[in-house]
């Protein structure tokens, strides 16, 4: 005898068994010890999941579709097979797409739309940037994770229109996105319209400074005797920058040393050489304008009287004004921007300029914690790690570039040594637990079924990560913190008016989470408690909404939080509630030792005495067979007590005189009786008695 049948191999001994004939005509041996062949672990790609490991021959397992991806069908079923391999036909899965969140404002991302589970895609600076990029995945969870690459502003290369000798500007530095001030240079002056800006931005694809040039002239000193912006003089014409003529002295200058004969036209406009009267202008004073207006810059350091300047928003600030001009006049009733000095003081428009935001190195990564956003120009903000991570703390600062720059923040997990706040834990854990009771509905074109639709929403992973993403959400936990269990179950619950209970099968979700603080400060501010059933169920439908056509009618919302210790106390919580359940336990047992004292002692005294009265009364007039004499009986009995009293309308024949005795005397001392329809309850038949009216689901008795 061997192992042959197939799928069998042996388990002892690896021979036959030998078997003899004997003289009896019977086989004398023994059966060879055979076991079933174990068949190798199934090994499959990662888009599926299974159970179809440790097997032996015939056994069965199930392979469904791994998280991030959706069947197409019924799960598939395995087996294993005589050759010792586990076969049967892969379910249809197909990933699920990813949502690109990633901002188009700083990032390309095209190539992002549309990736699966699994699949991964390039992100790169737009245009404008410093070149750099980074691979993204499209994760199991729908979302797209990775480092994103850091983009800053690259500089715009010089533009050689502005090297004219006429302009000056501050385009130096400028980034991708800014805007510079291109003004006359000194020795030119405006001839007409204001200075200009200017603007690196991308043309043709690449950066590059564009705006134009302000209509600037070169200045000339007056050498006529006529009156001129510093003095009066003897020549007949205007001599431009370098010429020379001989001139004195005029209202706004003063002299400084003997008279000249020669004069020359300075870079200035004040004139120099010879004998001539050395005629300097009067300057205004410009010392405090850095102290007036720290957002501002300007040109006018050394500006003299009868002279202009330009005043213009620093790197890092814009002003709708753009560059204006002031100019150092002779002080009058308009509000002077300096101390005068001999009478002369600069005057002009303010530009308004206001601080840009930074935009570009906000600080991102796992842990961190930040106050960065909004921050403009010359402002700082705090880096540092959030609640349940470790790690040091800068300050950042915002730049005239709009980069935010400061020294990298590192943060880690702290480590949980126990979930109750004692002096001896490094953190605090909350624990959430509770049961939600879900009547699912469907939106068209389901048009399944109630059980089919209880059914599909038990095992739908699309409506199982609707749910816990919306619990997540509202509870304000990370979605990997939040396990759940779906059930269907049977409740009572009251149907009219008139209390009738009904059964109704709906879905239970039975749901646990927690979430880690790092002091008992952060973890009393955390109140999930004051979550509502309207917020839950609003949150679950528009999860639900994005991936099913399922929706749930929330009918109940239970919540219990563990884990905080009550305020300036070290004990553990749970002391207290045992010294409360020890006494209501104590409570109980005395009341139930007094209640069966009275149904045992006071009742059947009361309930026989009522009996005779009654057959006393309608001895000669009641027939004991009568089918409705028993139900008379209990209206009269209900009558002698003063009650009013509706009993159920069953045939005396098939009521013992003892139920409705027990019926009347409950009614009498306070049991309520709720009105149902017997056939309903039991199947189409009416029940025998009150007793087994009462082992009905649906019946309540109630003190």
């Amino acid at each position: 005898a061997t192992c042959g049948a197939p799928g069998y191999t042996y388990s002892g001994s690896p021979t036959p068994e030998v078997f003899e004939c004997l003289a009896t005509g019977e086989f004398q041996g023994q059966n060879p010890s055979c076991a079933p062949l174990s068949c190798q672990n199934l090994t499959l790609s990662s888009q599926y999941e299974h159970n179809c490991r440790g097997m032996l021959f015939q056994d069965a397992c199930a392979v469904s579709c791994a998280e991030g991806y959706t069947i197409t069908g019924p799960a598939s079923q395995y087996i294993c097979g005589e050759s010792g391999t586990i076969q049967g036909t892969l379910p249809s899965c197909t990933p699920n797409p990813c949502t690109n969140t990633i901002s188009p404002e700083i990032f390309q991302t095209s190539g992002c739309d549309g990736v699966t589970t699994g699949q991964s895609c390039n992100v790169s600076c737009q245009p404008g940037m410093i070149p750099n990029s980074a691979e993204m995945s499209c994760h199991s969870s729908g979302f797209l994770v990775g480092a994103l690459p850091s983009c800053l502003p690259a500089k715009c290369p010089a533009n050689s229109v502005l090297e004219a000798a006429s302009v000056a500007h501050n385009c130096q530095n400028a980034s991708f996105g800014q805007s510079c001030s291109v003004y006359c240079a000194a020795g030119y002056k405006l001839t007409q319209g204001a200075g200009q800006l200017w603007q690196c931005d991308l043309t043709s694809g690449s950066l590059a400074l564009s705006g134009s040039l302000p209509s600037c002239e070169a200045l000339t000193c007056s050498i006529e005797l006529n009156p001129s912006d510093s003095m009066t003089d003897n020549c007949t014409a205007e001599l431009e920058v370098g010429d020379s003529c001989i001139q004195s002295c005029r209202k706004g200058y003063f002299q400084n040393g003997s008279a000249a004969e020669s004069i020359i036209c300075n870079l200035d406009l004040s004139v120099d050489g010879g004998t001539r009267p050395n005629c300097e202008s009067v300057m205004c004073d410009t010392s405090q304008l850095s102290v007036l207006f720290p957002s501002l810059q300007h040109s006018c350091a050394g500006v003299t009287a009868n002279r202009s300047c330009f005043a213009f928003c620093q790197a890092g600030y814009v002003a709708q004004e753009g560059v204006v001009e002031w100019t150092c006049s002779e002080s009058t009733s308009t509000a002077n921007l300096s101390q005068p000095v001999d009478g002369f003081a600069l005057h002009g428009e303010i530009p308004n300029c206001v601080a840009q935001a930074c935009i570009y190195n906000l600080p991102t990564g796992e842990g961190l914690s930040h106050d960065c956003e909004n921050v403009s120009t010359d402002q700082t903000c705090v880096v540092s790690c959030g609640a349940g991570w470790s790690g040091n703390s800068e300050t950042y600062t915002c730049g005239s570039d709009r980069v935010l720059t400061g020294a990298p923040v590192s943060c880690t997990v702290m480590a949980t040594t126990s979930s109750i706040s004692t002096t001896t834990t490094t953190t605090l854990t909350l624990f959430v637990t509770g049961v939600i009771t879900i009547e699912p509905r469907q939106e068209p074109p389901l048009a399944l079924e109630y059980t089919d639709l209880l059914q599909t929403f038990t095992t739908d992973p699309n409506v199982t990560q609707a749910v816990a993403t919306a619990l997540a959400s509202v509870l304000n936990v990370s979605i990997d913190a939040v396990e759940l269990n779906m059930t269907i179950a049977n409740i009572t619950i009251a149907s009219d008016a008139r209390r009738l209970l009904d059964m109704k099968e709906v879905v239970l979700v039975e749901y646990a989470c927690s979430r880690s603080f790092p002091s008992l400060a952060l973890a009393s501010d955390w109140a999930p408690t004051a979550v509502t059933l309207e917020e839950v169920k609003a949150a679950i439908n528009e999860n639900l909404a994005a991936s099913s056509n399922v929706r749930a009618d929330v009918l109940d919302f239970e919540l219990q939080l563990t884990g905080l210790p009550a305020p300036g106390s070290q004990e553990r919580p749970g002391v207290h509630w045992l010294l409360i359940l020890v006494a209501c336990c104590l409570a109980c047992c005395i009341l139930l030792v007094a209640g069966l004292f009275f149904v045992k002692v006071c009742l059947p005294s009361k309930a026989q005495a009522a009996q005779a009265a009654v057959e006393g009364q309608a001895a000669d007039d009641i027939d004991p067979e009568d089918p409705n004499v028993l139900e008379d009986e209990a209206h009269e009995k209900a009558e002698t007590q003063g009650n009013a009293v509706e009993v159920q309308a069953l045939k005396a024949a098939s009521v013992p005189d003892e139920d409705l005795e027990l019926e009347a005397m409950l009614q009498e001392v306070g049991v309520e009786f709720y009105e149902l329809s017997p056939e309903e309850m039991n199947g189409g038949e009416a029940p025998s008695s009150p007793a087994e009216l009462a082992e009905l689901d649906g019946l309540r008795f109630l003190p």
